[in-house]
């Protein structure tokens, strides 16, 4: 311990100083708190609370890698300190390092096993890496010891609605607010599980108990002028136009925003404006991602039509699974694959799984360097796939479909949209599942995806022109789909199943091996969570307004339309 320079003051004078400060700084007088440490830390340079508290000042003014930096510092002198361990590993997760935050929080609750805030913490980082069992274990932990907590209510009810448990994750988002009736983002959240489970007028109800809390809780007011059950008023109009204004509106914010409205004008009709919006929207999302690389798709795609032949798949479906459950549904994002599992997953046998992403952690095993036990190599045009490497990643797949709560269902609906550019790899690892391709009128795909937020990874869908280079590159991997895979999948074109409901649908169900029942023409009253852009839309009966959606926007996709009919 570094002992104090010619200052008068004793380390007990000091301690006393910073004990003092920080009852300021949790009083919000942070500047006050902030010179007094430093002149602590001018004396004894390793006083250990003062470096805490000064790197808390720094988490809570966005500097994580100071704040870091800080509290290593304060641990040397104090390495017992749980909250110092706790307080480090909230500055990683600021810096999204989850893997060491997890770590700081472990060694937090060694040091004191009933920190509330690190049981909290480290919970919240299991479920961030996708270990939903164990991230409720310690969520328990933490109400246990604190049982009215609304953090810990709140964190508990958002983990069970990922494991499915939908109505339990709205019981304890409901005791969220009613430990802390200020509570303004749990009412926020309690919408966004109501509208998965179609009950829309709780879902509006909640988000504007939210907005009463914080009229400046920008998601709610979003998800109000999204709501195509909502009457938006012209105070929350004028309310999101004013807040648009503002140049410290953070990008999502704004970017959210910006689409609400643009769904509010188009609503109302008037579609010119409404597109400004949604373009508005777009150069938001657009500022925030890399840029649109349509040659890593080509090139992608020219790999996979060279690997994926008829006879490679032949030669090696042979050791893929025999397991007839799985059913994928692909196609373009928008072109309703969220209606056709609706409408399979209203039959007794099926249950729908929704977007499922092991296909694509599959797809990434394989395609990556080749490891030490095997896999990859796929750029090598090395085959990885082995009867023992295929066997591994069918168990993979299965394994994440036995978590889907599906019971005894015959089929499990897996609604990735872009596994389409998988079919090869699905049809080698389960050449009996069955594929049903959905299509639709391009244009209208071009402005659906447009006027829909989405996260991908080499974002198409923000853009229009961005849209056709992808869709033309899609078209050619499902032309070679066409003519390589061993077995024939469905083509369901969208407008065909509007127009012809009841036919189309009893030809998807004989696709499908299943016995005809008439709860595939009520899908509507299907209630199972929905968390797909079309939440609002399979609520309701087949209709035809979205056909030929692309005419109210004609005028701003001209050059679409021209390069889309261009060979």
């Amino acid at each position: 311990m570094t002992e104090p320079t010619a200052d008068k003051r004793t380390k007990e004078d000091l301690d006393r100083a910073v004990f003092d400060a920080f009852q300021k700084h949790k009083s919000g007088r942070g500047a006050e708190a902030f010179a007094v440490y430093s002149d602590v830390l001018r004396v004894m340079p390793q006083h250990a609370d003062a470096l805490h508290y000064m790197g808390l000042l720094a988490l809570q003014s966005g500097k994580g890698q100071n704040a870091v930096e800080l509290f290593q510092r304060s641990l040397e002198s104090k390495p017992e300190n749980a909250d110092a361990h706790n307080h480090l590993g909230q500055a990683y997760i600021g810096l999204n390092d989850y893997a060491t935050a997890e770590q700081c929080f472990k060694r937090a609750l060694e040091y004191d096993p009933d920190n509330f805030h690190a049981l909290n913490n480290y919970a919240n980082c299991l479920r961030h890496d996708g270990e939903l069992e164990s991230a409720l274990v310690q969520f328990e932990k933490a109400m246990a010891i604190r049982p009215s907590s609304a953090i810990s209510a709140f964190n508990y009810g958002i983990t069970l609605n990922a494991l499915g448990r939908h109505r339990d994750g709205i019981e304890w988002l409901t005791k969220a607010t009613e430990y802390d009736a200020g509570n303004y983002v749990a009412y926020h959240h309690l919408g966004v599980l109501y509208e998965q489970l179609g009950e829309f007028q709780n879902a509006n109800a909640s988000y504007m108990a939210a907005l009463e809390i914080q009229p400046k809780y920008y998601d709610s007011l979003a998800a109000l002028l999204n709501s195509r059950e909502h009457d938006a008023t012209e105070a929350q109009v004028e309310a999101a136009k004013a807040a648009l204004t503002h140049n410290n509106l953070a990008p999502e914010v704004r970017l959210r925003l910006e689409h609400a409205l643009g769904k509010y004008f188009e609503k109302a009709g008037d579609y010119d404006v409404a597109f400004q919006h949604f373009r508005n929207s777009s150069e938001v999302q657009k500022a925030g991602t890399r840029a649109f690389d349509i040659d890593f798709y080509s090139s992608r795609f020219d790999e996979l039509i060279e690997y994926y032949t008829t006879e490679r798949i032949e030669e090696l479906a042979q050791f893929g699974s025999q397991d007839e459950r799985p059913i994928f549904v692909v196609g373009l994002p928008r072109t309703g694959t969220t209606l056709t599992e609706q409408i399979l997953s209203s039959h007794s046998a099926v249950h729908g799984a929704g977007e499922l992403t092991y296909m694509q952690t599959i797809a990434d095993k394989v395609e990556a360097p080749l490891d030490k036990d095997g896999f990859g190599g796929y750029a090598s045009q090395a085959s990885p796939l082995s009867e023992q490497s295929i066997r591994h990643l069918c168990g993979i797949y299965l394994d994440g479909l036995d978590t889907q709560g599906a019971g005894s269902s015959r089929h499990i609906i897996d609604k990735y949209p872009l596994n389409c550019i998988h079919l090869g790899l699905i049809s080698i690892l389960f050449p009996r599942a069955k594929i049903i391709h959905c299509q639709r009128e391009p244009l209208d795909v071009a402005i659906s995806c447009y006027t829909t937020l989405f996260k991908i990874s080499n974002d198409f869908t923000n853009d229009l022109m961005h849209f056709g280079q992808y869709y033309k590159e899609y078209q050619r991997l499902m032309a070679h789909w066409a003519a390589a895979l061993p077995t024939r999948y469905f083509e369901l074109q969208y407008e065909d199943l509007v127009h012809n409901s009841e036919a189309i649908t009893k030809e998807l169900i004989a696709f499908c091996d299943l016995p005809w029942e008439e709860a595939c023409l009520q899908f509507e009253r299907n209630k199972r969570p929905v968390r797909t852009p079309s939440i609002w839309q399979v609520r309701q009966k087949v209709y035809g307004t979205a056909i030929s959606r692309w005419k109210n926007y004609e005028k701003h996709l001209t050059e679409l339309g021209s390069f889309l009919r261009a060979d």
